[in-house]
């Protein structure tokens, strides 16, 4: 049985049980399990407007699922241009270097603290 899910429809299954397919898209903004629905549950569709405002390119025939269409459409990264992902790895290289620095701060021992621990080991 082929169930069209509206706004006010509330979702009869899975990890939103109970909740709206608007309260899915403006509150929880959780458009990706709509995404999953619509491609991997036979049994579930959504109205035109939905379709189109959640973003589903690839329309398939009801029932029917197609999860390969979910993770192409889910999968897409736009290229980066070289600059800009030159600045995201040297980004990358800086948060490093200061991360081995914090860490190293926090577990080396001031001299005092050394002195210390070496006047007791008679």
């Amino acid at each position: 049985m082929l169930r069209t899910l509206a706004y006010k429809s509330r979702m009869g299954f899975g990890k939103h049980f109970g909740v709206t397919v608007w309260e899915m898209i403006n509150v929880l903004k959780d458009v990706d399990y709509l995404h999953w629905s619509y491609y991997n549950m036979s049994n579930i569709s959504f109205h035109e407007d939905i379709l189109t405002e959640i973003g589903i390119v690839n329309r398939i025939e009801k029932p029917g699922k197609r999860p390969e269409y979910h993770l192409r459409e889910r999968m897409y990264i736009p290229g980066l241009s070289i600059a800009e992902a030159s600045r995201l790895k040297s980004i990358g290289r800086s948060a490093k270097k200061r991360k081995e620095l914090q860490s190293n701060y926090k577990n080396s021992a001031s001299k005092e603290k050394l002195c210390y621990n070496n006047r007791n080991k008679l």
